[in-house]
């Protein structure tokens, strides 16, 4: 929510007019809740190929590299730290960090 507020914000600071800005903002959720549906799911599956094409489709310009592979490993191991913390705990916002983080 706050980063679509923040997005209508620089729309407007950019110039685009009262009539425009809901379009774009309708556009931009579409993409980013098309990519969370596709993420969503390949991890779901535990696939990891799925999350690298995913990764590679929406935020490496369509191309597979170590980085893809990196940030689909980053993303398995993140979600299975979570899995392990009490679900409790993480709706009360604490959140116990990783190493990593």
């Amino acid at each position: 929510d706050l980063f679509f507020k923040d997005m209508d914000r620089s729309l407007r600071e950019m110039g685009a007019g009262d009539l425009a800005v809901p379009k774009k903002i309708q556009k931009m959720g579409s993409i980013f809740y098309g990519l969370l549906t596709n993420l969503n799911q390949a991890m779901d599956n535990k696939d990891a190929a799925a999350v690298e094409a995913v990764l590679a489709r929406n935020l490496f310009d369509g191309s597979a590299s170590h980085s893809t592979r990196q940030l689909a490993a980053y993303l398995f191991a993140e979600a299975t730290r979570l899995d392990a913390q009490p679900l409790d705990i993480i709706v009360s916002g604490k959140i116990e960090l990783g190493e990593a983080a």
